[in-house]
């Protein structure tokens, strides 16, 4: 296998561990109340927190505050509903449904997270305060498509106050590993 290969492979472990860690943290303060839905109701995003299972896949459904508006090549995209999460050594956004696993199968319902810091599954310098960091991990799944942002060059996170808002940016390149496009992303959350 190739270097550059294994090192997309690496990255892709990387990215299920973060987000089954940030499903798992966030499922022990959120209590299953049944089954999610994905879909809108009259224009109402309908939200039922907790773990559940997606096309026999582990998914988490997040419910809350929080919010993100998401700009990918110019196609601008609102996530709503989710938490923030605020530790001592890290900062995590979950909003929609993460699903873990892999497979050609496997469910794309829309979801934003972003983790930064020491968390259980990600080994960044700490992030407790507001600032400017160039490191942390951004998932963005939409509209039939899947974006991680990882170690890209320009990553810029500018957290706020308190750590209930912030906004980031970066360009990822075109894989023709995986047959993706070049995106630009840029974007703001609130808690």
């Amino acid at each position: 296998m190739s270097g550059a290969r294994t090192a997309a492979k690496r990255r892709m472990h990387r990215v299920l561990a973060v987000v089954a860690v940030g499903a798992s943290i966030a499922s022990s303060a959120l209590v299953a109340t049944g089954r999610g839905q994905w879909e809108t109701r009259a224009g109402v995003a309908a939200c039922d927190s907790g773990p559940r299972v997606a096309q026999g896949m582990s998914a988490q459904a997040f419910c809350g505050p929080a919010r993100a508006t998401v700009v990918v090549n110019r196609r601008r995209i609102t996530f709503r509903s989710g938490v923030c999460e605020r530790h001592s050594k890290y900062f995590l956004v979950n909003i929609g449904t993460a699903v873990s696993g892999l497979g050609t199968r496997k469910p794309q319902p829309p979801y934003f997270g972003l983790v930064m810091g020491r968390s259980p599954a990600y080994s960044e310098p700490v992030v407790n305060k507001p600032g400017t960091y160039h490191q942390g991990l951004i998932t963005v799944n939409a509209r039939g498509m899947h974006i991680d942002l990882h170690d890209e060059q320009d990553l810029t996170i500018v957290l706020g106050p308190g750590l209930r808002a912030g906004r980031f940016s970066a360009t990822k390149p075109a894989s023709p590993i995986y047959g993706t496009p070049a995106y630009r992303v840029a974007g703001s959350f609130t808690c």
